[in-house]
This record gives C-alpha cells, sequence and structure tokens, in this order.
C-alpha cells in the first residue's frame, strides 16, 4: 500500500479472516466491523508520516 503499514485487525488477530470482534461489540454491523482499517504509529512517527499516509488515502477516493 504504498510504504504505508495496514490492517484490517489487531495485531493479535493477524492472519485471521473476520470482522473485528471489538467493533462488533461496540453495536457496528457486520459490514462495517469487517471494512475497518486499523494504522499503527509510534514513537518515531512524524507529521511528514502522517501526511503521507493522508495522500495515500486521498489517492483511493
Amino acid at each position: 500500500l504504498k510504504g504505508v503499514a495496514v490492517s484490517s485487525g489487531s495485531a493479535c488477530s493477524s492472519g485471521k479472516v473476520t470482522a473485528s470482534h471489538v467493533l462488533s461489540a461496540m453495536g457496528h454491523a457486520p459490514t462495517q466491523a469487517q471494512s475497518a482499517l486499523r494504522f499503527s504509529t509510534g514513537w518515531n512517527t512524524t507529521d511528514a508520516d502522517i501526511v503521507s499516509l493522508a495522500d495515500v488515502m486521498r489517492s483511493f477516493s
């Protein structure tokens, strides 16, 4: 994904192809829970990294 690490679930559920149990428990519809994306940041994430992510996301719209 153009240099961006993204996941559809939590790190502890990697490899599973099911809806997020957390989003389901929060009352989200299954289609919403299955469509969620997770982006992780860390102590070394910069403002430029966030801007790059926004640019990548915009390219999909």
